[in-house]
């Protein structure tokens, strides 16, 4: 279905770190305040594709919401023996380390 197969994709940017790809900016826009205005405009069918994109949405940031270890595999990688914040959850662009 292509509500999952979007959903599918945006998590596929996210895990390779796609260059110029930022999450936080992109789920920033999807949940804003115009979820009402679409949802309003929308056939039954369109909105339950939609809805469905959302779940999927939703489910992986309430998931690293819950767990904290899955958040930390998800967002974090280490290089040269530092802890670095994967560019695309930063609104940003730009890469922060810490110790």
């Amino acid at each position: 279905m292509n509500a999952d197969f979007c959903m599918q994709f945006i998590k596929v940017l996210h895990t390779q770190g796609t260059p110029g790809f930022h999450t936080l900016n992109c789920y920033d826009k999807l949940l804003g305040d115009h979820v009402k205005v679409v949802l309003f405009s929308c056939s039954e069918y369109e909105a339950h594709n939609y809805g469905r994109f959302l779940l999927g949405i939703l489910a992986d940031m309430f998931n690293w919401y819950s767990d904290e270890v899955a958040y930390m595999v998800d967002n974090h990688t280490k290089v040269g023996g530092k802890t670095v914040y994967n560019p695309h959850l930063q609104r940003t662009g730009q890469t922060r380390t810490s110790r």
